[in-house]
Parts: C-alpha cells; sequence; structure tokens
C-alpha cells in the first residue's frame, strides 16, 4: 500500500522507496529509511503528517504516493 493511502492513526513500516536518488537522499535525511517504524498523524488532505522516531514529517502526496508502507 502507498503512503498516501493509509489511513490515520495507522502503524505503518517502510517497505519500499521508489522514485530518483535525489528524493530517496530527501527522504533519508528526514529519516524516512526502509525498514523504519511510525505513525500516520493525518491524512486527510493537503501534506501527510508522519511521526517517525518521535519527529513530525510533513511530506507532499506526490512525494507519499512513492513510499509504500505495510500496515502494523
Amino acid at each position: 500500500m502507498r503512503l498516501d493511502q493509509a489511513k490515520e492513526g495507522s502503524k505503518i513500516r517502510i517497505v519500499s522507496l521508489r522514485g530518483g536518488k535525489g528524493l530517496r537522499m530527501r527522504l533519508t535525511k528526514l529519516g524516512i529509511h526502509l525498514g523504519e517504524s511510525g505513525i500516520v498523524e493525518k491524512n486527510s488532505f493537503g501534506p501527510i503528517l508522519l511521526s517517525i522516531n518521535g519527529n513530525s514529517i510533513a511530506l507532499g502526496r506526490g512525494v507519499a504516493a512513492k513510499i509504500e508502507v505495510m500496515i502494523e
């Protein structure tokens, strides 16, 4: 499932990062790594808000659509 499809409050695990090298590097700098767990705080409209390792991260929907997650 893509990150932009996950429901609010879902606990997720990152399983794949699709996109170019620049996008993968940017996500890594934000703390989004393969195997990382987090919680979807907001996914109603606008940017998607994630909580990973105690940090809140806002991602645009286009970027979130390139992140494959598994619901835990």
